[in-house]
Order: structure tokens, then C-alpha cells, then sequence
């Protein structure tokens, strides 16, 4: 609580000292940049639909599924936090970053996390709040919310909202990823094909370019 700059920051060493109770006088540090204001609570985020951190462009901006309802629109929070498992955490008076920490806490203390529903539920509103934060760790998040081993069996995911989140935000190193859930959106949800299937010839078209480019480096 009270943390203003995330992991990774190296501004976030004054987090640590301002916890040991240690002064910081930031004005008189050159170079120190401006305290940000406070975090909403995620309740705040989805009731007064408050934009995205702005940050640089996402990944989320040149998917073809970007307009549509997923697992990263407040609706779809909006609802998770109704359900049995997920309600008796009141996420809603949280901010985002204490939701993201408080999920990940609670995975460790469950055995074998990727297996448990309530976890999985929870990796999505964490996404969410990643997502909203700007943050790179929404598609981490979201690759938890479903069971899906390399070796063996395990039901296929049915969550329409998560598997177009996830395919929003895969990156290219990905992209099998993102092509698999495309090809499962199309098996739930018949009536998206068109757009699905453009969307994985726009990852076929970035694999050839690719490739192109690897076999100029190579000659």
C-alpha cells in the first residue's frame, strides 16, 4: 500500500525506504521525477470506466479483435467479481497493483494453481488490472487462466472473453499461442470465423515476413 513505482522502476528503491521509514526528500533530489498521484481502487476503475495508463502503443491496438467484448473489458470484470470464489476478496476496494499482489499470494498458497478454478479466475482480473496499469505482465496473467499441458489431456478451454484477451495480447515470439486460441475461438464461437480466421492470416503474413527477413540476414 502507498508503493508509486512498479517492478523494474529504479525509483522503486524509494518505495523500500519509505517502508522502513526512512525520509526522502524528493524535491531536493535532481532529477527525481514527480510523485504520481494515487491509484484508483479497481471498484472506481469499472464504475467510472476510467481509460488505460497511457503509455506507449499496445499490442491490444493492432489486433483485428480489439473491439470486442474479452476478458480485458470492465463488463467482463464487472462480473467476475460477482462470482462464488472471487466476491469474498472485495477486489473492488483494492487498486490494481495490491489486486495483482494479492493473486499472487493467494497462488501460493494453493497447490498446483494452474489447476484451480478459483486461480484461474483470479489470473483474469489480474490481467485486467496489468492491462489497465499498461503493464507487461496482463499476457503472463491470462496464460494462467486456463490448463492446458504441453503433454497430456486436460479440458479445452470454453471461456470465449479469455481466449480473445489472450489472443489480443500475444506478442509474435507467441504467435502459435495466439493462432491455437483463434482456432478454439472459431469451434465456440462459429459466428466470429471470418474475422478469426483474418486474424490468423494476419499472423501467417508477420511469419512470412519473418522469415523473409531471416533468409536476407543469412544470404
Amino acid at each position: 500500500m502507498g508503493d508509486q513505482f512498479p517492478f523494474g522502476d529504479c525509483w522503486q528503491v524509494t518505495d523500500f525506504t519509505a517502508r522502513l521509514g526512512f525520509p526522502w526528500p524528493f524535491g531536493q533530489v535532481e532529477g527525481a521525477p514527480a510523485m504520481k498521484p494515487p491509484l484508483p481502487l479497481l471498484g472506481e476503475i469499472l464504475a467510472q470506466d476510467l481509460p488505460r495508463m497511457p503509455q506507449e502503443e499496445s499490442l491490444a491496438d493492432c489486433s483485428l479483435l480489439r473491439d470486442l467484448s474479452s476478458a480485458l473489458s470492465p463488463a467482463h470484470i464487472r462480473r467476475l467479481l460477482e462470482e462464488d470464489g472471487v466476491r469474498e476478496f472485495r477486489f473492488e476496494t483494492k487498486t490494481p497493483r495490491d489486486v495483482m499482489d494479492a493473486v499472487n499470494v493467494y497462488r501460493w498458497t494453493v497447490n498446483r494453481p494452474e489447476r484451480d478454478s478459483v486461480c484461474q479466475r483470479l489470473s483474469v482480473l489480474a490481467a485486467f488490472c496489468a492491462y489497465w496499469l499498461n503493464e507487461g505482465n496482463a499476457w503472463g496473467f491470462l496464460d494462467q487462466a486456463t490448463y492446458e499441458p504441453l503433454y497430456g489431456s486436460a479440458d479445452k478451454p470454453t471461456d470465449i472473453d479469455v481466449l480473445r484477451a489472450r489472443a489480443v495480447l500475444t506478442g509474435f515470439e507467441k504467435r502459435h499461442r495466439a493462432v491455437k486460441d483463434l482456432k478454439r475461438l472459431i469451434e465456440l464461437d462459429p459466428g466470429g470465423r471470418g474475422l478469426y480466421q483474418e486474424e490468423i492470416r494476419r499472423w501467417e503474413r508477420q511469419e512470412q515476413g519473418w522469415q523473409r527477413q531471416a533468409e536476407l540476414r543469412w544470404e
